[in-house]
């Protein structure tokens, strides 16, 4: 569940600590969906996260294709990991609130993406900011699904 409309953004996506993150600042096209999802699938394999690829790429997929579609100006995927939590954040320029459809008609053939975040996740919200919103989302590994590595710092590509 979220943790409610424009809630804070989770400690690990904290710009005070950028050394943590990796950042990638994708074009609003349809090109950047398969972008987003190899690199979080990149990070998962580097980072020992392999039991949380599967879920991590098809959220970030949702999140990065509601950027596109419902937001506005550039996109900004944002990714964190410790050991047995990967945290992803999806950026853009509206203003729009994201809202979940709990109850999509059957026949519909898209919006289920917040629903599936909502689902699969173990934590997720959004949060509000002067020119625009993130939406981001916790996923936590299984302690013995991880590498015994310790996590190698990500780095930001801008």
């Amino acid at each position: 569940m979220a943790d409610g409309p424009a809630s804070a953004a989770p400690p690990a996506l904290d710009p005070a600590h950028p050394e943590n993150v990796v950042t990638l600042k994708l074009a609003a096209t349809p090109v950047s969906v398969g972008v987003a999802r190899g690199q979080v699938d990149a990070i998962c394999q580097r980072q020992g996260l392999a039991d949380l690829r599967d879920t991590a790429t098809l959220l970030v997929s949702e999140l990065v294709t509601n950027a596109i579609m419902h937001g506005a100006g550039e996109v900004t995927l944002s990714v964190a990991c410790t050991p047995q939590e990967l945290t992803i954040g999806v950026s853009d320029e509206s203003s729009a609130a994201p809202e979940v459809d709990r109850d999509p008609p059957p026949d519909r053939p898209g919006g289920r993406g917040l629903f599936l975040v909502e689902s699969l996740a173990t934590n997720w919200s959004y949060v509000m900011f002067p020119g625009g919103k993130l939406v981001w989302f916790c996923l936590n590994g299984s302690e013995t699904g991880n590498s015994a590595e310790a996590p190698r710092p990500a780095h930001s590509q801008r």
